[in-house]
């Protein structure tokens, strides 16, 4: 959890040093830093597996990068946009891919751990869809701060000349939440029943040593 923090804050530090207003930054990077910031506090109490963390940290990374310097401007996407003969800058795709494929790993995860939920394509599909609905509500919230901030451009927004940029977004975060699902989740069994055997023998051990003081006593 040390270099996952550290590496968090470095990049937040970093990316607040944008080129775009502090103000942008912040709309663009606050639920993330807030996400973070509850992983981090969090992790004495309750520690994920590291499959989880370490998918979260790519996303953070991610969101850094398109709000230093707004999703439509980001350099890997004018290369790519320039290389591939594209239309747009398709940074804000990949982020929203990330965007589905994080909150998956940490969903499933939660439903595992604290609903009891049962593995299987029951357990896929409503992961898939309550990323789906997280992505929803992202796009209602960047809504919402531009007809508040006073109604930014399109490009502020990062739909670059795109009418159906908000439904691409939802699309993309729920391909990422499939992806995520189908490449990690084995990882992410593994670890957690590696974490359940590794809670069964400490409490093994810690049942033998109140039966040993009893006896001693």
């Amino acid at each position: 959890m040390k270099a996952f923090a550290s590496i968090f804050v470095a990049a937040a530090i970093v990316s607040a040093a944008g080129p775009q207003p502090f103000l942008n930054w912040f709309a663009e990077s606050a639920l993330i830093l807030i996400a973070g910031a509850t992983l981090i506090v969090t992790f004495p109490r309750y520690q994920l597996t590291g499959i989880t963390y370490l998918l979260f940290l790519a996303f953070a990374l991610v969101v850094f990068c398109g709000a230093h310097y707004t999703y439509a401007r980001v350099p890997i996407g004018d290369w790519a946009m320039r290389a591939f003969g594209l239309r747009r800058n398709h940074f804000d795709r990949f982020g929203h891919v990330m965007q589905g494929a994080a909150p998956a790993l940490l969903v499933r995860e939660l439903l595992i751990r604290r609903a009891s939920f049962a593995r299987g394509k029951g357990l896929f599909w409503v992961v898939a869809g309550l990323c789906l609905g997280i992505a929803a509500m992202f796009e209602l919230l960047e809504w919402q701060y531009a007809s508040l901030s006073g109604g930014p451009g399109v490009e502020d927004l990062g739909a670059q000349g795109d009418p159906w940029d908000a439904q691409a977004d939802m699309l993309m975060a729920f391909i990422g939440a499939i992806i995520a699902q189908k490449l990690f989740a084995a990882r992410q069994d593994w670890q957690l029943g590696h974490e359940r055997a590794v809670e069964l023998r400490h409490g093994v051990h810690a049942q033998q040593l109140q039966r040993t003081d009893h006896v001693t006593s």
